[in-house]
């Protein structure tokens, strides 16, 4: 049996420099776990912001339906002088949606009009929903599931004519609504337009 001898020293320079390695490693770890929780919060924020603008925007245009159907122009079944500027803007638009006196949501002017294909229909129009991420999806959900007569989708320029139901069979198609919100799909840029029809 043979016996070894080792200097004192020897187990202690070891173990400080294994303790060094571990703090290194312990210090990545931690950078990694900061980066990660950061990545999530930053996730779940964005989410939770677009969930909560959509549907801010969506309880806007369905107060302003209500209102549209509860003035004389809904009574009577007949929109023809609907307009932004008709003598009933006060009692059609809310106080939250006037700015300057103008119908605004978040992305911009509402145009309101009786729907050209009958006067009995009102159509409120709004431009500029960004189309790729969980807004756009979110906000055409909700407008979709609103019992709506129609929610028309197409491109954001304010000559543009045209559009793409999102319902099918009066009731939302999803593949629509993951079509108008994937990405540039429309020629003036990365937004949608809607119109939503109603009586």
């Amino acid at each position: 049996m043979t016996t070894l001898t080792l200097s004192p020293m020897f187990p202690r320079v070891r173990m400080k420099r294994r303790s060094r390695a571990f703090g290194l490693l312990e210090v990545i770890l931690v950078f990694a776990i900061v980066i990660g929780a950061a990545a999530v919060t930053f996730t779940v924020f964005s989410s939770a912001s677009a969930s909560s603008g959509a549907a801010k925007t969506a309880d806007q245009l369905n107060l302003l339906a209500a209102n549209l159907r509860a003035s004389p122009f809904g009574l009577a079944h007949d929109y023809t002088g609907l307009s932004n500027d008709s003598a009933l803007k006060g009692a059609i638009f809310p106080a939250n949606l006037l700015v300057d006196g103008k119908p605004n949501t978040d992305y911009g002017l509402i145009q309101t009009a009786p729907w050209y294909k009958s006067k009995a229909q009102f159509d409120i129009n709004i431009n500029n929903i960004p189309q790729a991420g969980a807004e756009c999806t979110k906000l055409l959900m909700a407008l979709g599931n609103s019992g709506y007569d129609d929610v028309i989708v197409g491109d954001s320029d304010p000559g543009f004519m045209g559009g793409d139901s999102i319902l099918t069979g009066g009731k939302l198609d999803m593949s629509k609504v993951t079509f108008w919100c994937s990405g540039d799909n429309t020629p003036s840029g990365p937004s949608v337009g809607v119109d939503i029809i109603g009586h």
